[in-house]
């Protein structure tokens, strides 16, 4: 038997002051986004090893010991989302966090595990 609310018991106060505080739809399927290209182990190394400097591209796979293909293929997202940054020196390409709110997702993110 599974036990169920019934609509007429819901407390009307608490159900207003939850539609005031809730995200409207637009605004989470754009964090869901973000979440998404976030759920993947190598871009949330690659923002942590950019978090503190700017790297190049060659750095990031160096430090990742991957090829520089795949780095560069796991930036994308990152870049059109906009949560890193992109400067060209001559034929490097820098990468740096865009804002420090990734470098304090990724921290609490961290606190949780």
């Amino acid at each position: 038997m599974t036990s169920a609310c019934l609509p007429t018991s819901a407390n009307i106060t608490k159900v207003k002051k939850a539609k005031q505080t809730m995200m409207e739809e637009t605004e989470a399927l754009k964090i869901s986004e973000v979440l998404k290209v976030l759920a993947d182990p190598t871009r949330i190394r690659i923002l942590s090893a950019i978090s503190n400097d700017e790297l190049c591209v060659c750095e990031i796979a160096s430090a990742l010991e991957q090829s520089q293909s795949l780095v560069s293929h796991q930036l994308r997202p990152l870049r059109h989302l906009g949560l890193v940054k992109l400067r060209k020196n001559g034929r490097n390409m820098y990468y740096s966090l865009n804002n420090a709110g990734v470098s304090r997702i990724l921290k609490e993110c961290k606190k949780m595990i």
